[in-house]
């Protein structure tokens, strides 16, 4: 098998390294690019040193569908040419549009995330991302979606449910168990995450909470304390606390600000309700209630 480095200078305009003696010729930006993945680790400088790059180590890269070639054929002859291990594993992503339309710098229609991580957090921004589009498809992003998601999973799901059992674990006079945090993960969580289907995985964990949600309705704890009987709702409540502290120790790669706050509130001697991790939306605008909890400075557990 023969590969060119080169290519026609007109071709590329003009992008990249000389050919010494044929100036009519480039050699494209894309082979320093490649070798960067291990020159940029030192290798190659004499060391040999191997630690992120070695047979030990799990080595995927993530790619967009349009450079599939480049990493999928180029890139593993390089190595082999070199005699340096090949990558396990090769994720090749989708595409993600805006309204319908392809993103380009020309469009000028790019979405810049900092004003939306202000208005609705990073959490809920990165939720939105991983939990409503496939890794291996495209998927169309808009602020409208965002909103729905945010309110149906975070603020009236996961919220909702963080709310409740902690308003009921407050007025009961519940003192937090002591839960283990050496957790195993959801059967279908743990497949999820095997074939980086993150939409999947966290598919997973909503149905634990929607699950928790369903029985508070069921049970109706809120009666017992109304007859004067609280401790009649803590073997309910001490079992969905501790699915709770489950939820929150998985959802640390996805929400971690929030999975911090929640074990921290689980943490507590007592149980206290405090502010909403997920206010809701005011009606159909897309400004939430400044009632939130704060989430900056926290460190979710693993």
């Amino acid at each position: 098998m023969s590969l060119s480095f080169s290519r026609v200078a007109e071709r590329v305009d003009g992008w990249g390294i000389p050919v010494p003696g044929h100036p009519d010729q480039i050699i494209y930006v894309w082979i320093d690019a490649l070798i960067n993945y291990v020159s940029g680790q030192g290798i190659g400088e004499g060391s040999g040193d191997l630690e992120f790059w070695d047979s030990s180590t799990d080595k995927i890269h993530v790619i967009g569908k349009n450079v599939w070639k480049f990493h999928a054929v180029y890139w593993p002859a390089f190595l082999l040419s070199a005699g340096l291990p090949l990558p396990e594993k090769l994720l090749v992503h989708g595409f993600l549009t805006v309204n319908g339309e392809k993103i380009s710098k020309s469009g000028a229609n790019a979405v810049d995330p900092f004003p939306l991580i202000a208005e609705y957090g990073a959490d809920a921004l990165r939720y939105y991302l991983l939990r409503s589009f496939s890794p291996f498809g495209d998927g169309d992003f808009n602020v409208d979606g965002l909103a729905a998601t945010y309110n149906s999973d975070l603020a009236n799901g996961l919220g909702n449910l963080v709310s409740r059992l902690l308003t009921l674990g407050e007025k009961s006079d519940l003192h937090t168990p002591i839960y283990d945090r050496h957790y195993q993960p959801p059967p279908a969580f743990a497949r999820a995450l095997e074939t980086f289907e993150f939409d999947s995985a966290l598919k997973a964990l909503w149905e634990q909470i929607n699950g928790i949600n369903r029985e508070i309705d069921q049970e109706k704890p809120w009666l017992a304390l109304k007859a004067g009987d609280p401790e009649a709702i803590h073997p309910s409540l001490r079992r969905w606390l501790g699915t709770l502290a489950e939820i929150a120790h998985w959802l640390c790669p996805f929400l971690p600000d929030a999975s911090a706050e929640i074990q921290k509130r689980l943490s507590q001697p007592e149980i206290r309700a405090g502010t909403p991790i997920f206010p809701r939306l005011a009606g159909n605008a897309s400004k939430r209630d400044s009632r939130r909890a704060p989430l900056t400075g926290l460190i979710c557990s693993t």
